[in-house]
């Protein structure tokens, strides 16, 4: 099943696509001339790059491809987030980059973050369907790839998790994800680190250029469905209903002005937010 409405930034389906042919995988050139067709500037439908997936899965005799995928994607492939990412002070911040912003890349899915046992927890919840696990395996390993280019090559998880049952080939994650302790049919899909790797200095303080990538995110992501803006302000206030205006806002990055505007456009205000939230959890108890 296909995305009508939803988008992604062209130059990462044009990196997939490009790996694609690399690997020495077909791709009808019809579907190569749409995907070329989108500059930089756009966003490229959901649609095409479902449509891609669907043609990589099906060459993807071995199994293996969505990791090896993964393992050439570069933070630069993410557009406006890849430079906000690879401004941020540590990995926290890079993090919450990453939660914030990930629909400027594209809107097929969620970060999200959560303490989980003996460390935290980096994770993605999918909203498409085609090609799934192929693509949460490329995710995946491209998110561990990039945090390790951020913070150094040392840098690895303590387990790696799937939704996704187990494959025929589990040496081949191992060695992808360079640990061994990669769990499948897990909650969730996700890189799990120590809370000591969580504020890893990462880069020299830059405070005007991570300014000026942020107020640059924060334009295009307006830019984009203002549903989705709702769904993160809920998300955040079920994770934490007892959030006041200003601590919603600056989970988001935007001021409580930026916030009000922004609800207000959605038809709502944060009080009528927060107690649709609050009514809607207390009655699915």
């Amino acid at each position: 099943m296909t995305n009508t409405t939803h988008s992604v930034t062209p130059s990462f389906t044009k990196a997939i696509l490009a790996q694609a042919e690399l690997l020495g995988l077909k791709i009808p050139p019809l579907l190569k001339r749409a995907i070329g067709s989108i500059s930089n500037e756009q966003r490229l439908p959901m649609a095409l790059q479902d449509a891609l997936w669907l043609e990589i899965e099906a060459q993807d005799h071995a199994g293996v491809m969505g990791l090896e995928i993964g393992a050439k994607l570069q933070p630069g492939h993410f557009d406006t987030l890849g430079y906000l990412v690879l401004s941020s002070p540590d990995l926290s911040a890079a993090v919450d980059a990453l939660v914030n912003f990930s629909a400027l890349v594209g809107e097929g899915g969620r970060f999200n973050k959560v303490s989980e046992g003996q460390g935290i927890g980096l994770y993605y919840e999918p909203t498409f369907s085609a090609a799934k696990d192929m693509r949460l395996d490329t995710i995946l390993l491209c998110l561990l790839n990039g945090t390790r280019w951020l913070a150094g090559q040392s840098l690895l998880p303590l387990s790696v998790h799937f939704q996704r049952a187990a494959p025929a080939q589990p040496d081949v994650y191992r060695q992808a994800f360079g640990i061994s302790d990669i769990r499948f049919e897990q909650p969730r899909n996700m890189l799990l680190f120590k809370r000591s790797d969580w504020q890893k200095i990462v880069n020299p303080a830059n405070p005007a250029f991570r300014a000026n990538m942020l107020a640059l995110a924060q334009r295009q992501l307006k830019s984009l469905n203002p549903q989705d803006f709702m769904a993160r302000a809920e998300q955040f206030l079920e994770q934490d209903p007892v959030l006041t205006r200003e601590q919603l806002a600056k989970r988001m990055w935007i001021s409580e002005r930026q916030l009000n505007r922004r609800l207000a456009d959605c038809g709502h205000s944060f009080k009528t937010l927060s107690d649709q939230v609050k009514k809607t959890m207390h009655y699915s108890c």
